[in-house]
């Protein structure tokens, strides 16, 4: 494998950094763009769900240019991780960003991971035609709030309209079947703050740093949805997440529900590190990196 010269790119990039502080976001963007234009194909094999692949990726960048520190890091995050994260997005029928909340692409050191929102285990629930509705809602400490969980019934929550609500204090989820039952979970503060601990073990998320009432939102439906009738996309998403919540690589769960799509990426990836080590380490992907990256890939796929 012949050595590329960066060197003009690597002149021009600097000048460009100098003469326009948003040089360098503009082209990392455009090359993630790219790249991920190229993957459609790939995306496309494994959707679940109806989702458009292209709109995966346009939800993925609109949350790239955010010009907030959440953007900034989901930039700095390698475009393998990223696609990584889209695949699963993918394979579980779920639309990624904070526009959505179905689903979000958390950085975590350079890498992009999935992790499912609370609207997406809604929306997959309700995929289900036995569960007909499920909502949750955080409780603070000056809302009007009443459980019963002898009676079954839905609680009351009147939130304080006007004036400072005051701290969580905790969260509940309520789904509905198509008979009518229904399921009601309830978590304090203290329950919360227990599955935070668990999931910020290996460091502070930026999910819970920038979304926290959301998922503390989410909390109580991952609880709920062990007693629903959810389907294969719910658990391939929880796998994923377990496998990050325990510090481990999602690609064997993803190479089960994609026929080794993940370890193809890896191997692409890969080569392209390499490639660019070679190069003296700049990110950005030449015509004759692409092309390698693609011989490589129709030899792993034989």
């Amino acid at each position: 494998m012949s050595k590329i010269d960066y060197t003009k790119s690597d002149k021009r990039m600097i000048e460009q950094a100098a003469n326009d502080p948003q040089a360098v976001m503009r082209q990392q963007l455009g090359e993630t763009q790219r790249y991920l234009d190229a993957k459609t194909p790939q995306l496309e094999r494994w959707i679940t769900s109806g989702v458009d692949p292209r709109a995966l990726i346009r939800f993925a960048m609109l949350d790239m240019s955010s010009p907030t520190r959440a953007g900034e890091k989901l930039r700095e995050c390698s475009r393998e991780s990223i696609y990584m994260a889209l695949l699963a997005c993918a394979v579980t029928g779920l639309e990624p960003g904070a526009l959505k909340g179905e689903a979000f692409l958390v950085p975590y050191g350079r890498k992009a991971q999935f992790m499912i929102g609370w609207r997406g285990i809604v929306k997959q629930a309700r995929r289900s035609r036995d569960v007909v509705g499920l909502t949750a809602n955080v409780v603070l400490e000056h809302d009007t709030f009443e459980l019963d969980l002898a009676s079954g019934g839905p609680p009351v929550h009147r939130p304080l309209l006007r004036g400072q609500r005051g701290e969580i204090i905790g969260a509940y989820a309520v789904a509905t079947f198509a008979s009518g039952h229904r399921e009601v979970e309830w978590m304090d503060r203290e329950d919360l703050e227990s599955v935070k601990k668990v999931a910020t073990q290996r460091g502070e998320s930026d999910a819970w740093r920038g979304w926290e009432d959301q998922m503390f939102r989410k909390a109580p439906i991952r609880r709920i949805a062990k007693r629903l009738p959810l389907g294969h996309d719910y658990y391939v998403g929880l796998a994923v997440e377990r496998a990050h919540e325990e510090g481990k690589s999602d690609q064997s769960v993803l190479d089960i529900v994609t026929d080794g799509e993940a370890s193809r990426s890896e191997v692409q990836a890969g080569a392209a590190a390499s490639m660019r080590a070679q190069s003296g380490g700049l990110d950005a992907p030449t015509s004759e990196e692409l092309a390698e990256i693609t011989r490589i890939e129709r030899e792993a796929q034989g």
